[in-house]
């Protein structure tokens, strides 16, 4: 995504990256900002959300299931949904320093 991002700058947009870990760490309402800025984006631009947390297991990880529900409708809705499934790409190349 960040690779992604660069590029987007360069054809002139803003971007953002930030990641979940950092914003929950440094902000004390970190989730409920996170839906504000989803909900203000919603159908507005886009937002592109990497992770490597199911969906189902979004609550467990962020907490408040209220939220966690508007907060997923919002992020579902008129989506590209892309699934990737396979090793993590840092697993492979600490192979390879092997």
């Amino acid at each position: 995504m960040q690779g992604v991002a660069r590029k987007c700058c360069a054809l002139g947009y803003r971007v953002r990256y930030e990641t979940s870990g950092s914003l929950i760490e440094v902000v004390p309402d970190a989730l409920s900002l996170l839906y504000k800025v989803i909900d203000g984006r919603n159908r507005r631009s886009s937002t592109a959300i990497i992770t490597n947390v199911n969906f189902d297991d979004w609550t467990e990880y962020l907490g408040d299931p209220p939220l966690m529900m508007a907060l997923l409708d919002r992020v579902v809705d008129q989506t590209n949904l892309i699934p990737f499934e396979g090793e993590s790409i840092r697993k492979l190349m600490k192979k390879g320093d092997k």
